[in-house]
Protein backbone atom coordinates (compact mmCIF):
# COMPACT_ATOMS: atom_id res chain seq x y z
CA UNK A 1 0.00 0.00 0.00
CA UNK A 2 2.83 2.34 0.68
CA UNK A 3 4.52 1.73 -2.14
CA UNK A 4 1.24 2.17 -4.43
CA UNK A 5 0.62 5.61 -2.59
CA UNK A 6 4.37 6.76 -3.50
CA UNK A 7 4.03 5.60 -7.35
CA UNK A 8 0.52 7.08 -7.30
CA UNK A 9 2.20 10.48 -5.56
CA UNK A 10 4.69 10.77 -8.11
CA UNK A 11 2.62 9.65 -11.26
CA UNK A 12 0.24 12.72 -10.16
CA UNK A 13 2.68 15.62 -9.53
CA UNK A 14 4.10 14.39 -12.65
CA UNK A 15 1.05 14.69 -14.58
CA UNK A 16 0.54 18.54 -14.61
CA UNK A 17 -0.93 18.42 -11.61
CA UNK A 18 1.24 20.24 -9.42
CA UNK A 19 -0.24 23.63 -10.35
CA UNK A 20 -3.26 22.16 -7.81
CA UNK A 21 -0.31 22.01 -4.65
CA UNK A 22 -0.89 23.51 -1.85
CA UNK A 23 -4.12 25.47 -3.74
CA UNK A 24 -6.35 22.40 -4.11
CA UNK A 25 -7.67 19.68 -3.08
CA UNK A 26 -8.24 16.86 -5.76
CA UNK A 27 -11.32 14.63 -5.77
CA UNK A 28 -10.93 11.51 -8.81
CA UNK A 29 -13.63 9.90 -10.02
CA UNK A 30 -12.84 7.08 -12.39
CA UNK A 31 -15.83 4.95 -14.20
CA UNK A 32 -15.00 2.86 -17.31
CA UNK A 33 -18.87 3.32 -18.46
CA UNK A 34 -20.87 6.67 -17.88
CA UNK A 35 -23.93 4.00 -17.44
CA UNK A 36 -22.35 2.59 -14.14
CA UNK A 37 -24.46 2.75 -11.28
CA UNK A 38 -21.46 3.66 -8.77
CA UNK A 39 -20.30 6.53 -11.47
CA UNK A 40 -24.50 7.85 -11.25
CA UNK A 41 -24.72 7.45 -7.63
CA UNK A 42 -21.09 9.23 -6.94
CA UNK A 43 -22.10 12.38 -8.97
CA UNK A 44 -25.63 12.44 -7.13
CA UNK A 45 -24.09 12.51 -4.16
CA UNK A 46 -22.33 15.73 -4.55
CA UNK A 47 -25.49 17.47 -5.88
CA UNK A 48 -26.32 20.61 -4.64
CA UNK A 49 -23.64 20.82 -2.60
CA UNK A 50 -21.52 23.31 -4.41
CA UNK A 51 -20.49 25.67 -1.39
CA UNK A 52 -19.29 22.61 0.86
CA UNK A 53 -16.77 21.72 -1.78
CA UNK A 54 -15.92 25.15 -2.71
CA UNK A 55 -15.46 25.94 0.90
CA UNK A 56 -13.08 22.37 1.14
CA UNK A 57 -10.79 23.63 -1.45
CA UNK A 58 -11.93 20.97 -4.40
CA UNK A 59 -11.18 20.67 -7.65
CA UNK A 60 -12.86 17.47 -8.92
CA UNK A 61 -11.84 15.25 -12.04
CA UNK A 62 -14.12 13.19 -13.59
CA UNK A 63 -12.62 10.75 -15.57
CA UNK A 64 -14.60 8.26 -17.84
CA UNK A 65 -12.76 5.41 -20.01
CA UNK A 66 -10.09 7.68 -22.11
CA UNK A 67 -11.84 11.28 -21.40
CA UNK A 68 -12.09 13.55 -18.54
CA UNK A 69 -14.25 16.77 -17.42
CA UNK A 70 -12.80 19.27 -14.59
CA UNK A 71 -14.72 21.12 -11.98
CA UNK A 72 -13.10 23.55 -9.99
CA UNK A 73 -15.70 24.69 -7.45
CA UNK A 74 -12.76 27.42 -6.21
CA UNK A 75 -13.45 29.62 -9.32
CA UNK A 76 -16.49 28.05 -10.93
CA UNK A 77 -14.39 27.10 -13.64
CA UNK A 78 -15.50 23.94 -15.47
CA UNK A 79 -14.70 22.33 -18.29
CA UNK A 80 -17.83 20.45 -19.21
CA UNK A 81 -16.55 19.27 -22.60
CA UNK A 82 -14.79 15.69 -22.45
CA UNK A 83 -10.92 15.80 -23.41
CA UNK A 84 -8.67 12.75 -24.17
CA UNK A 85 -6.38 11.94 -20.88
CA UNK A 86 -3.93 10.86 -23.39
CA UNK A 87 -1.70 9.87 -20.66
CA UNK A 88 -3.24 12.34 -17.83
CA UNK A 89 -2.42 11.20 -14.18
CA UNK A 90 0.21 8.21 -16.01
CA UNK A 91 -0.27 4.92 -14.05
CA UNK A 92 -2.93 6.51 -11.46
CA UNK A 93 -5.84 5.54 -14.46
CA UNK A 94 -5.74 2.07 -13.91
CA UNK A 95 -7.95 0.66 -15.84
CA UNK A 96 -8.58 -2.79 -14.10
CA UNK A 97 -11.27 -0.78 -12.22
CA UNK A 98 -14.73 -0.36 -13.08
CA UNK A 99 -15.11 2.10 -10.78
CA UNK A 100 -12.80 4.47 -8.10
CA UNK A 101 -12.46 7.10 -6.09
CA UNK A 102 -9.61 9.18 -5.21
CA UNK A 103 -8.89 11.85 -2.83
CA UNK A 104 -5.26 14.14 -3.25
CA UNK A 105 -4.54 16.14 0.08
CA UNK A 106 -2.85 19.94 -0.63
CA UNK A 107 0.27 18.31 -0.19
CA UNK A 108 -0.21 16.45 -3.13
CA UNK A 109 -0.82 13.01 -1.31
CA UNK A 110 -3.15 10.53 -1.58
CA UNK A 111 -5.39 10.44 1.23
CA UNK A 112 -8.37 7.58 0.31
CA UNK A 113 -8.66 5.32 -2.72
CA UNK A 114 -11.54 3.19 -2.68
CA UNK A 115 -13.39 1.27 -5.17
CA UNK A 116 -17.46 1.96 -3.68
CA UNK A 117 -19.30 5.41 -4.08
CA UNK A 118 -17.67 8.51 -1.38
CA UNK A 119 -20.53 9.73 0.31
CA UNK A 120 -19.99 13.36 1.60
CA UNK A 121 -20.57 12.81 4.60
CA UNK A 122 -17.40 10.95 4.40
CA UNK A 123 -15.70 12.84 2.18
CA UNK A 124 -16.58 15.81 4.76
CA UNK A 125 -15.11 13.73 7.72
CA UNK A 126 -12.11 13.04 6.20
CA UNK A 127 -11.21 16.09 4.81
CA UNK A 128 -12.30 18.07 7.95
CA UNK A 129 -9.96 15.77 10.13
CA UNK A 130 -6.94 17.02 8.37
CA UNK A 131 -4.18 19.28 9.71
CA UNK A 132 -4.13 21.79 7.08
CA UNK A 133 -8.67 22.02 7.36
CA UNK A 134 -8.22 22.26 11.00
CA UNK A 135 -6.32 25.37 10.61
CA UNK A 136 -8.58 26.57 7.89
CA UNK A 137 -11.11 26.52 9.85
CA UNK A 138 -9.11 27.62 13.24
CA UNK A 139 -8.64 31.06 10.83
CA UNK A 140 -11.77 31.32 9.91
CA UNK A 141 -13.31 31.22 13.33
CA UNK A 142 -11.21 34.37 14.14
Amino acid sequence: MALTGILIFTNVIGQNLNEHRWKHRILIIQASDELSDKYRDQLKEFNDVDKELKERKLVVYTIVGDKYKVMNYQSKISDNSWQPTSGLFGDLLDNDYDFRVILIGLDGGVKLEKTTVLTRKELFNIIDSMPMRMNELRKNRK
